[in-house]
């Protein structure tokens, strides 16, 4: 059992594992975090997001993974929500029950990811123990012990890689009658057993089955302006110059095609194989002359019969 308070990082962990024998570091390995699901009751829905915001940094700071932020992965659902085809997959996200661990891995596949980080808050049960307290009154000690999971899935496999459970507790005194779990005391909990559960994965990451991984494939798109010469960003790297024929991962990314004197586009682009981009790229309005002040295409005119 993990007792709240007790000190030991999962950074300074990873650095002791990581010039051990045997450890070899995966950089660029990708994860994307889900909110927790709660089966712990209604007063701890509150916790699903910031578990989930946690459990990102802990995984950051192993230095195993790359964490996708949650605001990309919100764009990913956003958009494949509008698409029609893809209504019935994501009907009823958040999940709200295990059968919907197929969705979120979909998910996770959909935004390129490697890893999918899926973790529940069990549940929180209490212990109490009365007794009488200065001048005879009655007190009450209640010792909570708050339980979450975690499963890695690998998500080109679909296979599951780790599986953890984590206790953490902590002993409040209380009035008689009154039991309750404060947030920062409940947040205490669920943090010691995160922390718990991270370190247990950078000690087993390398003996951890890891599937082998898919070839990477590509898709060739076409990406064409009027005027050429366009910088086309890819998810904020330069892949080239219209007009440009890109060898491209499939998935949801960000593209921006932009050109000196004309207005920037950007969109969120579903890569798929046969893309052609042919945006219209609208040019930006030209400063108008001041008050009282001639163009300058006048003032050469003007000049140019002076002269003669």
């Amino acid at each position: 059992m993990r007792t709240a308070g007790v000190p030991f990082t999962v950074l300074s962990l990873f650095w002791l594992l990581a010039f051990s024998p045997g450890f070899s570091q995966e950089a660029g390995q990708t994860v994307v975090v889900f909110d927790f699901l709660n089966r712990a009751g209604p007063d701890y829905n509150r916790l699903a997001s910031p578990a989930r915001d946690r459990l990102e940094t802990l995984l950051f700071q192993t230095g195993l993974f790359r964490v996708l932020e949650s605001e990309r992965l919100k764009s990913i659902l956003a958009y494949h929500l509008e698409q029609e085809k893809l209504k019935d997959v994501f009907t009823g996200y958040p999940p709200g029950n295990e059968g919907d661990q197929n969705k979120l891995v979909g998910i996770a596949q959909l935004a390129g990811a490697d890893y999918a980080a899926l973790g529940t808050i069990s549940r929180v049960v209490h212990e109490a123990r009365q007794y009488q307290g200065r001048y005879g009154r009655p007190v009450q000690n209640i010792r909570f012990t708050l339980t979450a999971s975690m499963k890695l899935v690998h998500v080109p496999s679909g296979v599951v890689v780790f599986a953890d459970q984590a206790d953490a507790a902590k002993a409040l005194r209380q009035s008689p009658g009154v039991v309750s779990l404060q947030d920062d005391a409940a947040a205490e909990l669920l943090d010691a057993a995160l922390v718990e559960m991270a370190n247990r994965l950078v000690k087993a990451y390398p003996s951890m089955e890891k599937p082998a991984a898919a070839a990477v494939k590509t898709v060739t798109v076409q990406v064409s302006t009027d005027p050429a010469g366009a910088s086309v960003l890819i998810d904020g790297v330069l892949a080239g110059t219209t007009p440009a024929q890109l060898s491209l991962t499939p998935g949801l990314k960000m593209v921006e095609i932009s050109l000196q004197g004309y207005q920037p586009w950007r969109n969120a682009v579903e890569i798929r194989p046969g893309l052609i981009l042919n945006p219209r790229l609208a040019e930006l309005p030209r400063p108008s002359p001041s008050p009282g002040e001639e163009p300058y295409s006048k003032i050469i005119i003007e000049e140019h019969r002076r002269e003669k």
